[in-house]
Formats: structure tokens, sequence, C-alpha cells
């Protein structure tokens, strides 16, 4: 990305489940920070159910890439932190964050925090 070389921001890009091998090699091999590794087709939000892709998925991006991997979209709970954590380098929970911030729910967003601070 020239428009970024000399600064300190990193282009962090996004791989689907939907990304062909080559796609995901071509895009793991200029990556910079981390991938973000995305765990459902469609939109972010909360979900009761990943596919069993995406498995495979992070387990074949966190061979062939030389950053970090981390997980996101649609996880919403300490299972899933706990299901992703165990097959990647991270776990990205946004919408989650930002409900429990929207609704007032400072304690259960601390505790949620916690216990995604604890797994590994």
């Amino acid at each position: 990305m020239p428009h970024l070389e000399n600064t300190d921001i990193a282009l962090i890009p996004l791989i689907s489940l939907t990304s062909p091998k080559e796609r995901m090699e071509l895009i793991a091999k200029q990556a910079q920070g981390f991938i973000y590794a995305v765990t459902v087709n469609g939109t972010t939000g909360e979900r009761a159910v990943f596919g069993d892709k995406i498995d495979e998925n992070l387990t074949y991006l966190k061979t062939i890439s030389p950053v970090p991997v981390l997980a996101g979209f649609g996880i919403s709970n300490l299972d899933h932190v706990a299901r992703f954590a165990a097959a990647c380098d991270g776990v990205i929970v946004g919408s989650k964050v930002v409900q429990l911030l929207h609704d007032g729910k400072y304690e259960e967003l601390s505790a949620f925090i916690t216990g995604a601070s604890q797994i590994k």
C-alpha cells in the first residue's frame, strides 16, 4: 500500500470464508499488523451458530500468515471466544461490546472482558 509507506499505519486485510486459497495466500503475504479473519458470511452482529468451514479456514490462515490471525464478526459470548481463540491468535468482539455500552451494562461488559481475557 504505497500511501501507507513510511507511516505507523497498517492496512488490516479482511479475509472472508469465501476467499479462495490463492487469494488468501496473496493477502497473507502482503499483510501487516494482523489478518482479520471474518467468521460469517454476511453482516456482523450476534450469531447463535457458525459454519464448520471457519475452523478449517482459521487453521489454514495460521499456517500461511506471517502476522497474527484474529477472528471476528458475530462473536458475542464466551463460548464463541473460546472456540475461535483455540484456532487463531486472537478474537475481535465488536457488536457485543458496543451493545453493552449502548445499554449501559458496564458491569456485564466488565465481566465479559474479564472472562474473555482469561481464555486461551
